[in-house]
């Protein structure tokens, strides 16, 4: 039993991950009014002492966003998770030939 809490909505990542080419422009948003979001890139649960979202962010490499919204007196929000992929990074090789 937690009593009387107030939760916080996950955040929203926008685009919702995929597969871009060169760069991507990725928006974090929260409808809950007064939260801080905080960020990480690099798949790591995101915490008060990760990165704080001031805005739109562009990435030029292949990145596991996780997102987390904070208010004080409130309880964290989940923890959004988008997988974006540079498609410049995978190559264009012919793959393996045995002979």
């Amino acid at each position: 039993f937690f009593g009387v809490a107030n939760f916080i909505a996950t955040p929203i990542i926008s685009p919702n991950g995929g597969i871009f080419t060169n760069s991507a422009t990725v928006t974090l948003s929260d409808p809950t009014a007064g939260t801080a979001i905080y960020y990480t890139l690099d798949g790591a649960t995101p915490t008060t002492n990760s990165t704080r979202y001031l805005g739109p962010f562009v990435l030029t490499n292949s990145a596991e966003v996780q997102a987390v919204a904070t208010k004080p007196g409130s309880v964290n929000s989940g923890i959004a998770s988008a997988g974006f992929i540079n498609s410049s990074a995978i190559g264009n090789g012919t793959g393996l030939r045995s002979e």
